[in-house]
């Protein structure tokens, strides 16, 4: 089990916190919790679904506590991200990759209605709001209410895998346009099979048209892959140019690589995932079901998260936040070092809850 999380770009976990200013000391640290709490998912997966309890949160325990100072650090972090975009009013600065890319056409056709590498661009961009958004509503609440804050949390996971994936700094514009043209072949897929499914015959035949001609057009660059017309199968899914789209959960491995192929990414979107789908173990999660040292259940209807649970979820969720956010930012060429040193902040004060 020693799998150490760490993340893209140097940031938590990556055991040289002077090379990207985090405090001495504090990655190890920060990147010790994260370690500890995959060992307790990997435990609690042990119990049985009607008898886990909820051993993630059952460590180090502390009495209730004011996280005024972590909450509105966080919630600070987040404005400043926002506050970034806007000042740019959300376009990509001048000799910035999104620029230098967009300086000449390349996919740029009038079925996609623009250039396929503009849907990359502008879905990370969106997918980073959305994560900002979900986020803050978490530490609104500060686990009050477990299953919703939880579900943000696994909301917000989502929304930075995406943003980060879409704006991967080591990939070739053939590629980066390939992610953009499934993203937008997901959506018609999507829209196509919800209006067949509500009889909107003649509504979904203009969108399968669309669909078509996309792949059609796709067809016409090599670069860009195989064309798979998965959604003529007799089970369809969205077709795909190339390879598939990846899982939530592959994207969300990429935001906390461990070296050891463990998957830590898996394992936590495992976790958020089970109070979303009101799962047996997903109560054990939230506190509502307990396993007691006899071997009893215990039921707490008006459980809360402790202390200690809210910050391991939320130094979790705001490490990927930062890494997709550097990963946008430096894509679209935004200055990235104000928002680091306030993210440096912001772990130090969720880690006094832990040394606690």
């Amino acid at each position: 089990m020693g799998a150490r999380p760490t993340s893209p770009g140097g940031h938590i976990g990556t055991g040289n916190p002077h090379r990207t200013g985090h405090p001495p000391g504090l990655a190890s640290r920060l990147s010790r919790n994260l370690r500890h709490t995959k060992f307790a998912i990997v435990e609690s997966a042990n119990v049985a679904p009607r008898r886990r309890a909820a051993v993630l949160y059952s460590r180090g325990m502390t009495d209730s506590s004011d996280l005024t100072k972590q909450i509105n650090s966080s919630r600070g972090l987040l404005d400043a991200i926002r506050e970034v975009m806007r000042e740019f009013y959300y376009k990509a600065a001048p000799g910035s990759p999104v620029s230098a890319d967009g300086a000449q056409p390349h996919y740029r056709e009038t079925i996609w209605q623009g250039e396929l590498l503009e849907q990359s661009d502008v879905q990370a961009q969106m997918s980073l709001l959305a994560s900002l958004q979900h986020m803050s509503l978490a530490l609104q609440d500060e686990g009050r209410r477990p299953a919703a804050f939880i579900v943000l949390l696994r909301a917000a996971l989502e929304a930075v895998a995406s943003a980060s994936f879409l704006t991967s700094p080591d990939i070739s514009i053939p590629e980066r346009a390939r992610r953009g043209l499934n993203e937008m072949l997901h959506a018609a897929f999507q829209q196509w099979k919800t209006l067949e499914d509500y009889g909107l015959h003649a509504e979904a035949a203009v969108k399968l048209q669309t669909l078509n001609s996309w792949l059609a057009t796709a067809a016409g660059y090599s670069e860009l892959g195989q064309i798979n017309r998965a959604h003529e199968r007799s089970r369809p899914k969205a077709p795909y140019v190339g390879a598939d789209r990846p899982t939530i959960a592959s994207m969300i491995d990429y935001l906390f690589p461990t070296g050891d192929n463990r998957r830590f990414g898996r394992w936590l979107y495992s976790v958020v995932s089970a109070p979303a789908h009101a799962r047996p173990h997903g109560f054990a999660i939230t506190g509502g079901l307990k396993l007691l040292p006899d071997g009893r259940q215990a039921i707490d209807q008006e459980a809360q998260l402790t202390d200690d649970s809210v910050t391991r979820f939320a130094i979790t969720v705001i490490s990927a936040i930062f890494t997709a956010t550097k990963s946008v930012f430096t894509r679209y060429g935004w200055p990235i070092e104000n928002i680091e040193e306030m993210t440096n902040d912001v772990f130090s004060h969720w880690v006094e809850v832990l040394d606690h």
